[in-house]
């Protein structure tokens, strides 16, 4: 009897493994197909998804009244934006808008021979900072460190918080602060945690109406002290790897961290928590946490065509970096981790652990080309 028992179990740890296997294969198999399509077509591959996902949307998107939005309820977000014959939708709901530094502002803070280095910008970078409307101590203290840096060696960055409703008396400070800074990208939408991801696609849709291809997109948490020297080395690395690979497009780069193998929360108390209706799969694809992550603007219109059809969910950098990134066909592989130590998250804030980490950072750009934000 006992000899029988053992046999069973055995053949119960097989079966186990063989199905592990299977899925595994069946995994690889797929992610290799993505990325042969994406390498070997390119523009034509991501071309005609973004055809199917208009086509989509053009036929199931609906215009939801203002009064029925809810932050528990999970929807496209086509559903509450008005649709325009381009496929796009256009956001009137911003309440405030940033104003974008030129580059005669750049220049003329650089003096000397630093100023004819400045008039050489390589590349530039629009970077969204999603903060709840009563974090004012933490956007002022990200404008007086790395936030206040408008051009580093060649680059130039721009820091823009993103926010949502407030009520009549945070409004009214948000209203000063808007005034002195004008950084400031306000959505008429819930500044709930359940709606960080419309903050967030809100971020992307406006790039997408202001800023060329060929600028550089990150977006980020409150709770984060970047090194932008660091930063500027991977998108620098990157760029290069995009010729020496031959990929179509630029990756998306996981500056804070890379998740591989996440599994999502199906207890109903957790505030992240996704129904086996919402996401029927055992695993997350490979996706960036939301503390940082940084791609080129010509990847988040893909990604932005490809939400207007797609169903949301709470964790938007699962949604964004994952979930739509496999529907544009991004292979994994360009998932790609950052520079160690680009990003300290602080779990919060902490003023005297924020001072030291930015007197640490600062000593490095007093050797480096670098002009602040007026």
């Amino acid at each position: 009897m006992k000899i029988f028992l053992f046999r069973k179990q055995k053949l119960s740890y097989f079966i186990v493994v063989l199905g592990l296997a299977f899925w595994t294969f069946f995994l690889i198999i797929k992610e290799f197909s993505s990325a042969h399509l994406y390498f070997r077509y390119g523009k034509s591959y991501r071309n005609s998804n973004a055809n199917k996902n208009q086509s989509a949307t053009q036929t199931e998107m609906t215009l939801q009244p203002r009064n029925v939005r809810s932050s528990n309820k999970t929807t496209t977000l086509g559903e509450f934006l008005p649709e325009t014959a381009s496929g796009f939708t256009t956001m009137d709901d911003f309440l405030k808008e940033p104003v974008l530094n030129s580059e005669f502002q750049i220049n003329n803070c650089l003096s000397g021979k630093n100023r004819q280095a400045g008039k050489n910008i390589s590349w530039s970078m629009i970077i969204f900072i999603k903060s709840a409307t009563d974090n004012r101590i933490r956007r002022d203290w990200i404008r007086k460190a790395w936030g206040s840096i408008g051009y580093l060696d060649g680059a130039t960055f721009q820091t823009v918080f993103v926010i949502g409703q407030a009520d009549a008396t945070t409004q009214a400070l948000l209203d000063e602060e808007y005034s002195r800074y004008r950084d400031i990208l306000q959505v008429d939408a819930s500044d709930a945690y359940l709606d960080v991801g419309l903050k967030t696609l809100s971020g992307m849709r406006w790039t997408l109406d202001k800023l060329p291809h060929q600028y550089f997109y990150s977006s980020g948490d409150d709770d984060m002290m970047i090194d932008l020297v660091k930063l500027k080395e991977a998108v620098d690395k990157n760029i290069a790897k995009v010729s020496e690979k031959k990929w179509p497009e630029f990756p998306i780069i996981c500056t804070y961290k890379t998740k591989l193998f996440g599994r999502p929360i199906r207890e109903k108390k957790h505030k992240n928590y996704i129904s086996r209706q919402d996401y029927r799969r055992m695993l997350w694809p490979k996706y960036c946490l939301g503390g940082f992550y940084t791609t080129s603007v010509r990847v988040i219109r893909q990604l932005w065509e490809a939400s207007l059809n797609s169903k949301r969910i709470n964790t938007d950098d699962v949604f964004i970096t994952g979930i739509l990134r496999e529907k544009i066909g991004m292979p994994a592989a360009m998932v790609v981790p950052g520079i160690r130590h680009t990003c300290q998250h602080m779990g919060g804030f902490n003023a005297d652990k924020f001072n030291e980490l930015w007197s640490n950072l600062s000593k490095k750009l007093k050797k480096r080309n670098i002009c602040f934000n007026p």
